[in-house]
């Protein structure tokens, strides 16, 4: 048991929002999987993610999953983490 959540196709909510929460509540990495391999996710949406978690400032960009600016002002950023899954077998594709 590991004390990360990771991105699932149906997790029963958006997984920004689940990313938002984080942000707020003070964590500081979440698993977001990749673009190839098991876990993985739309090339734009998980790009998105990406920049929600890291940036201060985010411009709204619909194709990647934000629907507004964002302004975080000084929240610290959350570390995306894609771990486990982004093998050398992936790599050779």
């Amino acid at each position: 048991m590991h004390a990360v959540i990771g991105r699932k196709k149906n997790h029963g909510m958006h997984f920004c929002v689940l990313a938002k929460a984080l942000c707020m509540s003070g964590g500081y990495h979440i698993h977001v999987a990749t673009v190839i391999g098991k876990l993985e996710g739309e090339r734009n949406i998980t790009l998105g993610f990406v920049d929600l978690l890291c940036d201060d400032f985010i411009e709204k960009d619909r194709s990647c999953g934000i629907y507004f600016t964002q302004d975080w002002v000084s929240m610290p950023g959350v570390l995306p983490v894609a771990s486990g899954v982004f093998t050398f077998g992936i790599c050779l594709l």
